[in-house]
């Protein structure tokens, strides 16, 4: 019993020392003003923001660019204006702004229409058509699930194909691994599915999310399984497992979310 408890406390200590630094590191983490997301856009677009000041004068602002894989994704940070008195990052402060688009040595603007800013709040995301120069607040509906679908349904064909790999060919097999699969990666999917903006002090629990994640799968295989011995069950689901939680990990720095 004191083992236990002292394990207990050992891993809670673990949790702390990691929440630390992650908890400083979030004092310097910001939402964005806005998130702008392009449709059909070409590899090499830069994206500029002329923001209006109360006098009337212009103050141009470069948007942070990331790349993800067929999205690219630009972002306008508070941070970038606080030497602009009369900007501050709020829907009011972006009327009238203009968005400059350059790419292969040409440039075109695209107004920032009140009615768009009018319904525009922190941390919006717009959706940019480049080649209909169009802006629309919100992204689809559809791109949330989607993204989260795909992200899904590779962890689980990945946890099958090691079960297959390690030599197990019965349909009750797959069933119940499959199953497993979809609910714990659909935990880990629905989690992250949120974070188009990612903000470090949801660290800690994806961590524990991580570490719940192999345990449930293993206790539900070593149940449901019966190809094998109890043994092979579990090695091979913790190495599936594991490998799945690394390539979500993956995904979520290299594909859209």
């Amino acid at each position: 019993m004191k083992r236990k408890l002292c394990s207990f406390l050992l891993a809670l200590l673990c949790l702390w020392m990691l929440a630390a630094p992650v908890e400083a590191a979030s004092s310097l983490y910001h939402t964005p003003a806005m998130t702008l997301i392009t449709e059909n856009a070409p590899r090499d677009l830069e994206l500029m923001i002329r923001l209006q000041r109360k006098d009337g004068s212009e103050v141009p602002i470069f948007l942070e660019k990331k790349a993800k894989a067929w999205e690219q994704q630009f972002r306008l940070y508070r941070e970038a204006g606080y030497n602009i008195r009369s900007w501050y990052g709020n829907d009011y402060d972006l009327r009238d702004a203009e968005l400059v688009l350059r790419s292969g040595g040409e440039e075109r603007v695209i107004v920032m229409s009140r009615e768009l800013t009018d319904q525009m709040s922190m941390n919006d995301v717009v959706m940019l058509n480049y080649k209909k120069g169009t802006l629309s607040l919100g992204d689809p509906l559809w791109r949330g699930p989607l993204l989260l679908t795909l992200r899904l349904l590779i962890a689980v064909a990945l946890e099958l194909l090691i079960f297959r790999l390690f030599g197990y060919d019965e349909r009750r097999t797959f069933l119940s691994v499959g199953i497993g699969g979809l609910a714990v990666f659909g935990l880990l999917a629905w989690y992250t599915s949120g974070w188009l903006n990612f903000d470090i002090r949801a660290i800690i629990p994806l961590i524990v999310i991580m570490i719940l994640m192999p345990t449930a799968q293993i206790v539900l295989n070593v149940i449901m399984v019966e190809e094998k011995e109890k043994g092979a069950i579990l090695g091979t689901t913790a190495l599936s497992c594991g490998l799945g939680i690394v390539v979500n990990l993956l995904m979520l720095y290299f594909l859209p979310i």
